[in-house]
Formats: structure tokens, C-alpha cells, sequence
């Protein structure tokens, strides 16, 4: 079954390259009212940062765009990584399918790390008889890769629905069965990408509502530029200086804990460590194998990576001097004064990378950043505290 041809829609989209796109009206389109939102979250997941956990919780967050990328066979599809979590857009046709996958990998994170993961969804048309709206746009990070994009209050509104347990939205309950999750390509082989120009800020901003959302963003953007010298790529945290490939790989355990169980265990990590090692020994020494170029994928791997986005609130993980922090925090308390927005900020002197690689020598690879330490999820954590209040 060719399961791709029902992302016609999103694929058909005509992507925007500058990310100041984000705040224009024009480049999104609504979607289908055949399609639904998926959520998917860590319980517990502030318990688990601080007990030292925040790798795990972003490899099984990270694994739910994998189990979507495998299932239709291309990453070219809308989701957003959130740190310990995802959201995905998918037709109705295909959500049994792509549900049956994510109950798999709930058992998996369940048997093998001990995290909870909650699995949520609503249809677009339950979301539009309440009267929410819900948009997409497609950002091209390089030629054949690209991030979602998505406006509109209707994903904010699901995420309420989902915490309450709403009888409108449907929650995947555990259950005893497979754990067979397809998570070909999914992995964290480098060490954490230290700090180039100081310190690593994670940063969640989200505007509120009925306070035109499109001029608030645009001001967080213009303000950001100005302080970033007008160029977010000198804040990326991902650069040739701090790309570093260990040998032996990092993070070899979790790579085989989440790889099908067809051979014993010692026999799985043994398979694991070697083809990771040999990867990452490519890289780290640029010798090529077949067809694999590491200079190439270096330079993709940099144009891929995640570490700027919009899903209702804009989400980035940036490498600041710590007097750039300090004038960032500066800009959103006013704006927050303001009524404008809401924001929380998280400091680190590492960022994190988790990669979903459906082919290394194709370009067809997207690399998820967040700040060590929890970064995503402290943030959402100050933010969280910053709502509560207006309410």
C-alpha cells in the first residue's frame, strides 16, 4: 500500500526559505478536515530530567517522528520535535496504521527505559466544530528537507484537551503486545555539542492569544535578529568545531535497546557497537565508505538540524555569549509586560542531537537539538508558571 500518496497535500506545499517567513499569514494553508493531530508526551518527564534522564527522554520522544518517517517511507511529512515528545499531522486514512506503530513504541519505552509515553489524538474536524483553526507551512532547511510549521491556536487547544482527558480526543492505553517499533536510522552517536560562543540557551516563546500573534512573533524575530546579528545561523549549536564523533559511539545501549530483538541481546549490542563504530570512525577520520562521502553528510547534517521552529510557539535552541542571554531576557520580560507573549528560557553549556537518517548518502537525514539538561522541557516548565498566572 502506498501509504505516501495520502500527503499530497502537505507535500504539495510551496516551501519558504527565510525563517521570518514563520510569521506571514500567506505561506500557510488550512488543513483537511480529513486529518488529525497527533501528541505524544513523556509523563513525568521534569522528574526524569532532573534525575539525569534527559537523553532518554529525548531519544523516545525523537523515536515518534521515527516510527512516522519508517511507516510512510520519506521525512518529508509534517511533524514537530518538542523534546520529550512530538506532534504529528496525518490523514484519517492512515492514523490506524501509524497508531498501531506509537503503541508499540509506548510498550517499548515502557519494557525497555521505564518512561511512560502518552499517546494522544484529535481529528481536525472535532477541532473545527469548536472553532479552532489550524494552519501548516513548510520551512526548507536544504533542497529535499524540510520542518513543519504550524499556526493557529487549534494544536494548543488539542494539548489541553489531551492533559484533561477530554472525551473529544482518544488516548492509546497500554496493553500487553508487541514491541517491535520501527526505528531504522534513529540515533544519538556524538558526544553533547558544547558551547561555542559560551553557553547554550533553549527558548520557548509562545504568543498569546487574541494579541495578534503574527506582529507579536514577528517582533520576538526582528528583537532576536538585531541581538544575534541579524543572522540566526551564527547562533546555530550545531558547527564544525563541536561536532565530535566518539569512538567507541556514544550511547551504544540505548541504540540496541531500541533495535528489534531478533538476536540475543549480546548479539544485537555486538551488531550495534561495531556498525556504529565504523560509522562514527568515518566521520571522525573522513574516509569514505561506498558511497557515504563524510565531508558531505558533515555539511548536511549542519543544514538539518532543527534548532529553529514554529508550532504555535516558536522554539529554539541557540549558542549565545552570556551577555547575548542577557539581552534576549531583557526583550521578552518587556514584551511579556506587555501582554504580548509568554516564554521560558533554559541556560546549558551543551546542546543535544538525536538524527532520524532514512538514507546518509541521499541527503534524506534531520537532526533534532535540544539543550542538555532538560532544556525543552525546563523551559516549558518556567513558561507553564508564566500562563498559570494570567488565568
Amino acid at each position: 500500500m502506498e501509504l505516501i500518496k495520502h500527503f499530497d497535500f502537505y507535500q504539495s506545499l510551496k516551501p519558504f526559505k527565510e525563517f521570518s517567513g514563520i510569521s506571514e499569514d500567506k505561506l500557510y494553508q488550512t488543513i483537511p478536515v480529513d486529518w488529525a493531530i497527533v501528541i505524544t508526551d513523556i509523563l513525568g518527564s521534569t522528574r526524569a530530567v532532573n534525575e539525569g534522564r534527559y537523553k532518554e527522554v529525548n531519544l523516545i520522544g525523537a523515536a515518534t517522528i521515527s516510527c512516522f518517517v519508517n511507516l510512510i517511507g520519506t521525512h518529508d511529512l509534517p511533524f514537530v520535535f518538542g523534546g520529550d515528545g512530538a506532534t504529528l499531522l496525518v490523514p484519517n486514512a492512515v492514523l490506524p496504521l501509524l497508531l498501531e506503530e506509537l503503541l508499540k513504541l509506548k510498550r517499548l519505552a515502557q519494557k525497555q527505559f521505564h518512561l511512560e509515553l502518552r499517546i494522544g489524538y484529535v481529528e481536525i474536524s472535532t477541532l473545527k466544530a469548536l472553532g479552532q483553526e489550524f494552519k501548516v507551512a513548510k520551512y526548507e532547511l536544504s533542497p529535499g528537507n524540510f520542518l513543519a510549521q504550524f499556526k493557529g491556536g487549534a494544536l494548543s487547544f488539542a494539548e489541553n484537551l489531551i492533559k484533561l482527558k477530554d472525551p473529544k480526543v482518544q488516548l492509546l492505553e497500554a496493553s500487553e503486545g508487541a514491541t517491535d517499533a520501527h526505528l531504522q536510522g534513529l540515533s544519538c552517536r556524538l558526544k553533547p555539542l558544547k558551547s561555542v560562543h559560551g553557553e547554550i540557551l533553549t527558548l520557548l516563546c509562545k504568543p498569546l492569544s487574541g494579541k495578534q500573534p503574527e506582529a507579536a512573533i514577528q517582533e520576538v524575530l526582528s528583537q532576536l535578529a538585531a541581538i544575534l546579528n541579524d543572522d540566526f545561523n551564527t547562533a546555530t549549536p550545531v558547527t564544525t568545531e563541536n561536532l565530535n564523533w566518539p569512538i567507541p559511539a556514544a550511547h551504544n545501549d540505548y541504540e540496541s535497546q531500541l533495535k528489534t530483538k531478533t538476536l540475543p541481546y549480546f548479539l544485537n549490542w555486538l551488531t550495534t557497537f561495531l556498525y556504529a563504530t565504523i560509522s562514527n570512525l568515518s566521520l571522525k577520520y573522513g574516509f569514505r565508505i561506498g558511497n557515504f562521502i563524510p565531508a558531505n553528510y558533515k555539511e548536511e547534517l549542519k543544514l538539518n538540524s532543527d534548532f529553529k521552529k514554529f508550532d504555535e510557539t516558536l522554539r529554539m535552541v541557540l549558542d549565545c555569549t552570556p551577555q547575548q542571554i542577557e539581552r534576549i531576557k531583557t526583550v521578552l520580560e518587556d514584551l511579556k509586560k506587555q501582554g504580548l507573549i509568554s516564554y521560558g528560557m533554559h541556560v546549558s553549556k551543551e546542546a543535544l542531537m538525536t538524527c532520524v537518517v532514512l538514507s546518509p548518502t541521499a541527503n534524506k537525514h534531520i537532526h533534532f537539538i535540544d539543550g542538555s539538561d532538560g532544556g525543552y522541557t525546563m523551559a516549558a516548565v518556567q513558561m507553564k508558571k508564566q500562563l498559570q498566572s494570567l488565568i
